[in-house]
């Protein structure tokens, strides 16, 4: 479709009730200035995002605040450094989908692409069409990186301000950063977060979204695109060397015959401890050192395995898979699902969230007790009794079933 030519004294069709000559007329002029590709498209890139948030700018506030606390859900500290903002504000305009599908950059290219210029409609093209990625140096040349993104296996030579410095061996990073594929070049937008491009490191990444992949059932392409609030979490805790705490939750469903082999196996294999039986489950725990929590739960109609870290979500997959080899486990819960578990499973989630809460509880100091643990205090005489009074006065307050639920519970552990 032809674009159409604006006078320079018209209103802006951006709506932004200036004259063209100085909205997006004055945005073309100057990205056209430089000869330099780098300042000349970095321009376009600026200008174009300038429009976004003129033309959004009545609801700007509310829609950055609520979409920031979504972005930050998965990292490690919840909060945004100030250079990640353009990290964040690409992917509030350009990946961030509503009810539709459909995201806020989209929008605005289609209702006001028509009249822009070429090269400011390219650029926001490629800006709507873009996505996070992580990327690994394969050479530096001058101004020039060609960058490889883990995931896709693709090659991209990326334009950058200034050369790569000298002490920065390329083949050790790995860039978190937005590529846009522009008519002359290609170049990154906004911030590229750096870490060290160590086997672990890189692993850790890699397998997390493949994870993720597992999870939502979508190939690699959609999660970039759409789920790129997840992979920032993912690489924030690569770079902090901490693990997702996933909250994993997977379940079979058992017969009779099903539930007494479980326990038999799991009772005859070292590798594995019973905890405790309450109200009708037993709960199996490695007896390796465990990092966070970490169960198998039996009751009379499923078996459900709960674990934290990566490594033992598919440690405790594979010895179910070890015991039933047809039966396949269903993902009940995980921290990358934004949606409750369904009503035929809400029951089963609620039993492993009372145990995991219990837990919690059990190694919580109180000052009441001096600083100890109802864990500690259990170990003491007559400190059934000590712990068992706290919970009846716990009780005492609860105001609603899933409170009065939990507690009737962590007396039934107490026993």
């Amino acid at each position: 479709m032809a674009i159409l030519k604006i006078g320079r004294n018209e209103p802006c069709p951006c709506g932004s009730g200036k004259k063209y000559k100085k909205c997006c007329g004055q945005l073309e002029e100057l990205a056209e200035i430089s000869s330099d590709p780098f300042i000349h498209y970095s321009q376009l890139i600026l200008a174009a995002k300038a429009k976004l948030d003129s033309h959004y700018q009545s609801g700007l506030r509310k829609i950055r605040n609520e979409a920031k606390e979504l972005f930050l859900r998965f990292t490690t500290s919840k909060t945004l450094p100030q250079q990640n903002e353009s990290i964040f504000s690409d992917w509030l305009w350009f990946d961030k989908t509503d009810s539709k599908g459909n995201t806020l950059g989209y929008y605005y290219l289609k209702e006001n692409g028509n009249f822009m210029e070429t090269n400011l409609k390219s650029c926001l093209s490629a800006l709507v069409m873009s996505y996070l990625s992580v990327y690994e140096i394969i050479k530096a040349e001058e101004r020039t990186l060609t960058v490889k993104d883990i995931f896709l296996n693709r090659e991209e030579k990326v334009l950058l301000k200034e050369p790569w410095e000298e002490e920065k061996n390329p083949g050790s990073y790995l860039l978190l950063g937005r590529i846009l594929k522009l008519p002359q070049t290609s170049l990154f937008s906004g911030m590229v977060l750096l870490a060290k491009n160590e086997p672990e490191t890189r692993d850790f990444i890699i397998k997390h979204m493949e994870y993720l992949q597992e999870v939502l059932r979508e190939d690699i392409s959609w999660l970039l695109k759409f789920k790129g609030e997840i992979l920032y979490g993912i690489f924030d805790h690569a770079l902090h060397k901490t693990w997702v705490n996933l909250h994993d939750m997977r379940y079979i469903p058992l017969n009779q015959g099903e539930k007494d082999i479980i326990i038999a196996k799991l009772q005859e294999n070292p590798a594995y401890e019973l905890l405790h039986s309450t109200l009708g489950i037993n709960w199996f725990r490695p007896t390796c050192p465990n990092r966070g929590y970490i169960r198998i739960a039996v009751s009379d109609d499923y078996a459900v395995a709960c674990a934290d870290v990566l490594e033992d979500v598919y440690h405790l997959k594979e010895t179910i898979k070890n015991i039933f080899p047809d039966k396949e486990c269903q993902v009940l819960n995980s921290f990358f699902l934004t949606r409750p578990p369904s009503p035929e499973t809400a029951d089963i989630w609620f039993t492993i969230m009372k145990d995991y809460e219990t837990e919690r509880w059990l190694d919580m100091p109180y000052e009441q007790t001096e600083g100890k643990t109802p864990r500690q205090l259990l170990q003491e005489e007559n400190g059934r009794q000590k712990v068992a009074q706290m919970l009846k006065e716990f009780a005492s307050r609860a105001t609603s079933e899933p409170q009065k639920e939990l507690i009737t519970y962590m007396q039934a552990r107490i026993n």
